[in-house]
């Protein structure tokens, strides 16, 4: 994250202080690790959700299909 934003920062200030055009393979570079970044937070805080879940057991599997069943099923009739 730090490499992208220094990666993107450089290329804003480079063509703002200079006046040069930016470079696009930089700034491209700097997008893909910002990206490339969040999308490993992303993946982290997924895995950190689904470790502090914990599995379900069977016995808790089995009484959640139980109270699906039991629901009145629902039917829509058309008027004719």
């Amino acid at each position: 994250m730090i490499a992208g934003v220094g990666l993107l920062s450089y290329v804003f200030v480079h063509a703002l202080l200079v006046g040069a055009p930016i470079s696009l393979p930089i700034a491209g570079c700097g997008v893909i690790f910002l990206t490339s970044a969040f999308m490993l937070v992303c993946s982290g805080a997924l895995g950190e959700l689904v470790y502090n879940l914990g599995d379900m057991r069977d016995h808790e599997f089995a009484r959640l299909t139980q109270t699906l069943r039991m629901r009145p099923a629902h039917v829509e009739t058309q008027a004719p």
